[in-house]
């Protein structure tokens, strides 16, 4: 078995993860990184620990220097980073921890993940103010009376958790439309997704979005879900029609 060494000086500081070596083994190949133990071979263990699926050693991490380096990080962004980096450092087809090679702590390498990853939520949160202005506009608008003044805050509040809720992936697709006002055609390029993929998918989007807001406008605002239904809709109409070839 390689990376004998390393798992070694792993164990000793994490004894109690509940995982194979030969798991470890086969992630820590995986990743390309060099045999030789480094000088964090703790937490490159941990790391593969983590990809392995031990639920002990996600906790160590999630709970210890991934909580440290999101302290850093702004109150308000905090959340949305978190959920965002959590799913970047451990889901998909080539989990970001597999590019850990322990050349750095990983704490220190995780701070600048999560540096990244907060530039992309403010990024994102700019590209998405259209859309937000939309929604907030069609909902709080004095002709549709559908809040009153009081109410104008928490409905700009609930559209902004909507939003920032979404996967990045859902939100960079929903800038382009909305932000960068795209055709789907050159965001099915942007992509490398046909241009009917983008209708669907933004039509799906659209759908999910005016759902979550609806159900919150209802059950914190109070409002008449009738009503927020045909003021969404004036909006589905908009968004329905596809932009012109520029």
């Amino acid at each position: 078995m390689r990376f004998i060494e390393l798992i070694a000086e792993g164990r000793r500081t994490w004894p109690n993860l509940d995982v194979a070596d030969a798991a470890v083994a086969r992630v820590l190949s995986r990743s390309g990184a060099p045999e030789r133990p480094g000088p964090h071979p703790d937490d490159r263990y941990l790391a593969a620990a983590c990809l392995v699926g031990s639920r002990r050693a996600t906790a160590a991490l999630v709970e210890g220097p991934l909580a440290r380096a999101l302290a850093r990080v702004r109150p308000d962004l905090r959340s949305d980073v978190g959920q965002s980096v959590s799913e970047r450092l451990l889901l998909g087809a080539e989990p970001a921890l597999l590019q850990y090679e322990g050349t750095a702590s990983l704490e220190r390498w995780l701070s600048r993940v999560v540096e990244n990853a907060a530039t992309d939520v403010v990024r994102a949160t700019r590209d998405l103010e259209p859309l937000s202005a939309s929604l907030c506009a069609v909902l709080s608008s004095p002709e549709g009376r559908l809040v009153d003044d009081a109410s104008r805050a928490p409905v700009q509040q609930i559209v902004r958790d909507v939003l920032t809720s979404l996967a990045p992936d859902d939100r960079r697709l929903l800038a382009l439309f909305h932000h960068q006002r795209l055709p789907h055609a050159k965001i099915g390029a942007e992509l490398g997704m046909p241009r009917s993929t983008v209708a669907f998918r933004l039509a799906k989007l659209h759908q999910r979005l005016a759902k979550l807001i609806r159900d919150r406008a209802k059950h914190e605002l109070r409002l008449v879900t009738a009503e927020v239904d045909d003021a969404l809709e004036l909006l589905h109409c908009e968004w329905s029609r596809p932009l012109p070839l520029r």
